[in-house]
């Protein structure tokens, strides 16, 4: 496993870390096989491509991009300058909502509770900075 992918996960609830390693478990391979080693990873969050069901997808976000991976395997990438909402809405659930708006596309997933809030905090710092450092 990638040391950066290790130090993220280490980060994380013992609870997503458990997610992480059950039902999101081939998402995290997969992101880690594939992913450029020049692009490091900060931070994972378990996912869902709906917040009705299973965290068995993975969301990462780099020095880059956030990345969204599911089963199939299926992967939607958002350049951090890009991203216009990146915002979570509680639903009273096993999920939180999330909400996410890059180049005038709208998408809707889910986050794991209790880590997910913390995920999203860390994206909108990491646009925060992207932006200034665009031309």
């Amino acid at each position: 496993m990638r040391p950066d992918i290790k130090t993220a996960i280490s980060g994380l609830s013992s609870s997503a870390q458990r997610t992480l390693a059950a039902e999101a478990s081939a998402c995290l391979a997969f992101l880690g096989e594939h992913l450029p080693q020049d692009e490091r990873i900060h931070a994972l969050c378990p996912a869902a491509v709906r917040t009705d069901l299973a965290l068995n997808s993975v969301l990462a976000l780099t020095d880059r991009r956030v990345l969204f991976v599911a089963p199939l395997p299926q992967v939607l990438s958002w350049p951090l300058a890009q991203l216009d909402d990146f915002s979570s809405f509680d639903l009273k659930a096993r999920a939180v909502g999330l909400s996410v708006t890059a180049n005038g596309r709208d998408y809707s997933l889910g986050i794991g509770r209790g880590y997910g809030d913390v995920f999203v905090r860390l994206v909108v710092q990491a646009t925060a900075v992207a932006r200034l450092r665009t031309l």
